[in-house]
């Protein structure tokens, strides 16, 4: 296929806003304008020698897409809609494992180059082209969201859509049919892949409902739970992507043949997990506000027990985590990073382990940033200044949150034994969720965002 298709089918996403106003929506001028500079200047890389125009433009297409999909399931997690948290996280869910198997390839193929201590000029290319899809699939997304929202009068609690509502009760009968059909569907048609299908998707339940819970429960401001749900969402997700990179009875990195049981079981944990959630919400009185509110997170006693006791854990493997792998039975792997530190003295481990930490923890800080800037609006929109948007604010949030993930995926890639990284990263999210809503609150009342939902329609005279 010409390497011209995948840029072409790029632009074409973010050029589609422009066409909002011919179904009712209106355009967020201020975004169309960021992504389509920032595509243009992405577009230009393979011409500079950054990556070769097929992979580089194929590259952007896939990470628009599914940053595209992922601010859509961040938004309609957040919603009263079964029905459109499926849609959004079936894309979400299986465009992440598509675009890890293209990616992890990529980033192994310059692992010699990265690992002797400089970025080539074909790995810059692909680090600029990573944020550029992350920026552009967000900000255009959030333009899609919005406009799907207002048509089908959906709400944070509830759906007024006759169409919508007739569907939302058969989403999760429908979701417990197929993780049955895909375990009995796997073992008869391929009985060699059942322990691989098997790990995979309890991992996949566990982690996707963890994670619909924290989300939640941390934009209602209630983080003592949300912080007990990270660890568990932390926890599933490193040891399963790990056994998906590294550990496998089929081989390889992200094998395609388990891309479909894991986006079946992602699907399924998101939705359960969503809809605990709002169980959870209704019996506390929970419920999501336009204007968030000030949070004393140390002053909340779970919050606060969950962040020291993992904090204490953490610190003690810092120094003794060899002992205390040997504990359990499992020897110390070396542990890669795409720059050497202390390269063949005693302090390499523990810098690179509190290295690790300190990306995790940015990651978290940076998806708490972005998951919250996709969810809120200016108070009055179209009277703010550009550099006081929440455009402008959404994109540069994008920009960090792009740079910190690509980070965070090489190191994960490069390194084959995950278990040695547990202790760091289960801190590094509570951490990264601490100061990521301590950031963000200040942000927002500086900035005067409020909680983006779309209009009421009004009604007809």
């Amino acid at each position: 296929m010409p390497a011209f298709f995948w840029l072409l089918a790029a632009f074409s996403i973010v050029v589609s806003p422009a066409f909002l106003p011919l179904v009712g929506g209106k355009t967020d001028t201020k975004s169309y304008r960021i992504v389509l500079v920032v595509f243009a200047l992405a577009a230009l890389l393979p011409l500079f020698g950054f990556g070769t125009p097929g992979v580089v433009w194929q590259i952007l297409l896939a990470e628009t897409i599914l940053f595209v999909a992922f601010i859509f399931v961040s938004r309609w997690r957040n919603r009263a809609s079964n029905t459109l948290h499926m849609l959004a996280s079936i894309a979400s869910n299986g465009g992440w494992f598509l675009v890890m198997y293209v990616l992890a390839n990529q980033y192994q193929h310059e692992h010699a180059a990265l690992a002797s201590g400089a970025f080539s000029r074909e790995a810059l290319g692909f680090f600029a082209v990573v944020i550029a899809g992350v920026l552009g699939g967000r900000l255009v997304g959030m333009q899609w969201s919005l406009r799907i929202e207002e048509y089908l009068e959906v709400e944070t609690n509830g759906v007024k859509s006759k169409r919508l509502s007739r569907f939302d009760p058969l989403v999760i009968p429908a979701l417990t049919a197929a993780i049955f059909a895909c375990i009995v569907g796997y073992g008869l048609v391929s009985p060699a892949l059942s322990h691989d299908v098997s790990v995979v998707m309890l991992l996949s339940v566990v982690q996707n409902g963890a994670y619909a819970l924290k989300t939640r429960l941390g934009n209602r401001n209630h983080v003592g739970w949300a912080a007990v749900a990270a660890i568990v969402a932390a926890l599933s997700f490193i040891v399963q992507w790990g056994y998906l990179l590294h550990y496998t009875a089929e081989g390889g990195s992200m094998p395609l043949a388990l891309a479909v049981p894991y986006t079946v079981a992602t699907v399924v944990g998101s939705v359960f997990g969503a809809n605990i959630s709002m169980w959870f919400e209704k019996v506390w009185g929970i419920e999501a506000e336009k204007n968030q509110k000030p949070v004393d997170l140390i002053g909340q006693p779970l919050f606060r027990f969950v962040l020291g006791s993992v904090g204490a854990f953490c610190l003690l493997y810092l120094f003794f985590g060899n002992a205390l792998l040997a504990l359990v039975g499992v020897a110390p792997h070396p542990l890669s990073f795409p720059f050497p530190l202390f390269a063949g003295t005693a302090w390499e481990r523990p810098a690179t382990l509190v290295l690790a930490g300190l990306v995790f923890c940015l990651q978290e800080v940076s998806h708490t940033l972005a998951s919250t800037a996709g969810n809120r609006s200016d108070a009055e929109p179209g009277r703010a200044s550009f550099l006081r948007s929440q455009a402008a604010y959404h994109a540069l949030i994008c920009l960090f949150y792009g740079a910190i993930t690509f980070s965070k995926d090489i190191f994960v890639i490069f390194s084959p034994h995950l278990i040695d990284l547990v202790p760091v990263y289960i801190f590094g999210n509570v951490l990264g969720q601490f100061f990521g809503q301590t950031i963000n609150y200040k942000i927002t009342k500086a900035l005067g965002f409020v909680m983006n939902v779309p209009p009421a329609k009004k009604a007809k005279a």
